[in-house]
């Protein structure tokens, strides 16, 4: 349980960063990525996840930033 809950831990930190939505499509990415790496051990597979992951990451950030730029 103590992994769990370190588990839980590190997701709410992620989520003050980017939205909750944002948060846990990138969660759900790292889960299948880890998913395809272990399956797969294909350095193309990494490499492509990785971008998926920076891209999703930009945006969910950036739509953050923007919101907060609106706000103020």
């Amino acid at each position: 349980t103590s992994l769990k809950k370190s588990k839980i831990k590190q997701e709410k930190k992620v989520i003050t960063h980017v939205s909750s939505v944002g948060a846990r499509l990138l969660g759900r990415l790292d889960q299948i990525g880890q998913k395809l790496i272990t399956r797969f051990r294909n350095l193309e597979v990494v490499t492509i996840l990785q971008k998926m992951h920076k891209i999703l990451a930009e945006h969910v950030i950036g739509v953050k930033v923007l919101k907060r730029l609106k706000s103020t």
